[in-house]
C-alpha cells in the first residue's frame, strides 16, 4: 500500500483459519459471537475462527435500517491483512490493524452467520461485468466488482493485449473510485 507495509495471512484449510470481516462497529448481534481472536479495522472487526469447510470466501452487503454494511468471509482462496499492517485512507489518515482480543480461535459460527443473512441480507441486482465497468462501484464491493471486471476483460482479450489494453482499463477504473 504505497509507502506502508502490510502482512497478509492466507486463509482456509492451508492455515486452518477462517476469518469473518464485519465492516461495522455497531452490529449488536456481534456480541453474540463466540469469544475468539479479534482485530480492529478502520470500519469494523476481523474475527478469526478455526477453519470451517461450511463457508466460502465471499463478500456480501447487508442493510440494517438505513445503514448498509458488509460481511466478508475469508476462507479457501482468500487472504486477510493482519495486525500490525497499516494503510493510508484517501484523506491521508493512516490506519493500523490492532489486536483487541488475543484469544484462542473459536469454532466458526455458521448458525450466527445464517441468522444475520436471513435478518439483514440485501438482494443485489445481478449486474454483469460490463455494468460494473461503467457504473460506480458500490462501497464495500470493490474486490468482487474488480474480480468480475478483470475476469470479463481477460476472457475477451488475447493474452498479448492484457498489459497494453486490459491493465490500463482496470487502473483507470480504480482511480475513479472514491472509497
Amino acid at each position: 500500500w504505497g509507502d506502508h507495509n502490510a502482512l497478509a495471512i492466507v486463509t482456509g484449510e492451508i492455515s486452518e483459519i477462517s476469518v469473518m470481516d464485519i465492516d461495522t462497529k455497531d452490529l449488536l448481534e456481534a456480541k453474540e459471537l463466540p469469544p475468539t481472536f479479534r482485530v480492529e479495522t478502520n470500519k469494523g472487526y476481523h474475527y478469526y475462527f478455526k477453519f470451517s469447510n461450511e463457508v466460502r470466501t465471499n463478500a456480501k452487503r447487508f442493510r440494517r435500517g438505513d445503514a448498509e454494511f458488509n460481511i466478508d468471509i475469508r476462507n479457501n482462496g482468500g487472504i486477510v491483512y493482519a495486525a500490525p499492517s497499516e494503510y493510508e485512507l484517501p484523506d491521508g489518515q493512516i490506519i493500523q490493524y490492532k489486536i483487541l482480543d488475543n484469544l484462542p480461535l473459536a469454532d466458526f459460527p455458521v448458525d450466527w452467520l445464517r441468522f444475520i443473512d436471513k435478518k439483514y441480507s440485501l438482494k443485489e441486482k445481478n449486474e454483469n461485468w460490463k455494468d460494473k465497468l461503467v457504473l460506480p462501484v458500490q462501497e464495500g464491493s470493490r474486490n468482487n466488482s474488480f474480480a468480475s471486471i478483470v475476469g470479463g476483460l481477460l476472457v475477451r482479450f488475447p493474452q498479448d493485449d492484457w498489459e497494453r489494453l486490459v491493465w490500463p482499463i482496470v487502473v483507470d477504473k480504480n482511480r475513479l473510485q472514491d472509497h
